[in-house]
């Protein structure tokens, strides 16, 4: 597809490296613990500590590849003035605007921290794409809405 009329790109954030290595250290100082000090008086204390360092170590791998994965799915979603497409290393695939059934978005404000994540869901007749800022996509905000309904020429819905 040609590069003409882009009008945003939203590119799927990739999970911090750091994260899986933090749990394999975490999982394998654990396993050393329970391993070490194995004793029969001890055996319930080494018993979890081996158990945790376990899934220490099964959770280090799991993010590690899902980081792999996403890195790899290159995803972004491209926005054009006449469609959006869906890009990843496997393919495009375009929904036209004609063919868009539904504009919904919604904001999520955490108590917490004060922070408001916004997500819009466009239904096409071959399929759904979502955008969810705070985390998922990098870009997406306030004006992503305005930008959508403006490009759409749909009224913004409320996705619940």
């Amino acid at each position: 597809m040609s590069e003409d009329g882009l009008v945003a790109e939203f590119r799927r954030k990739i999970p911090s490296k750091a994260v899986p290595i933090v749990f394999v250290v975490i999982g394998v100082g654990l396993a050393i613990g329970g391993a070490v000090s194995w004793d029969a008086a001890e055996m319930a204390r080494n018993g979890l500590l081996l158990g945790f360092g376990a899934l220490g170590l099964i959770a280090g791998v799991a993010v590690w590849l899902d980081a792999a994965n996403k890195t790899r799915l290159n995803e972004r979603i491209r926005l054009f003035g006449d469609r959006i497409e869906v890009a990843t290393s496997k393919g495009t695939t375009s929904y036209p605007f004609s063919e868009l059934k539904s504009l919904e978005g919604k904001v999520t404000t955490y108590q917490q921290t004060g922070e408001r994540v916004h997500g819009y869901k466009l239904a096409f007749a071959g399929g759904v794409v979502e955008l969810i800022g705070g985390g998922e996509f990098v870009g997406i905000g306030e004006q992503t809405g305005s930008l959508l309904a403006q490009h759409t020429g749909r009224r913004m819905e409320p996705w619940l």
